[in-house]
């Protein structure tokens, strides 16, 4: 079995520690709940904005999501459940995958 993580091991070792992918969340401790989880990178870019109207029911509106700002968040939850065929679980799910690293 260790020939087989060998390579990521080795990789660990030599990389540099800010360069791993989601680095602030494995090397976090404590609990969890404390912990910000941010939006995507891309996301993260000021004028960058998600257009959601692909879901909206014919002559509904879903204005753009800021995954950045947590009112246009909360907004875009309540539009999907509202114009979209989607229910708030799935919603929820949705918005969750889009506008955090990882879920």
């Amino acid at each position: 079995m260790f020939e087989a993580i060998q390579p990521f091991l080795r990789t660990l070792q030599q990389v540099e520690p800010t360069s791993i992918p989601f680095a602030n969340i494995i090397s976090h401790s404590g609990s969890l709940d404390s912990l910000k989880i941010e939006p995507p990178r891309y996301a993260r870019v000021p004028w960058f904005r998600y257009n959601l109207q692909c879901l909206a029911r014919p002559g509904l509106n879903i204005p753009n999501l800021n995954a950045n700002d947590e009112t246009s968040v909360a907004v875009a939850r309540q539009n999907l459940v509202r114009s979209s065929g989607l229910d708030p679980s799935q919603a929820d799910a949705m918005i969750g995958a889009l506008a955090r690293e990882v879920l």
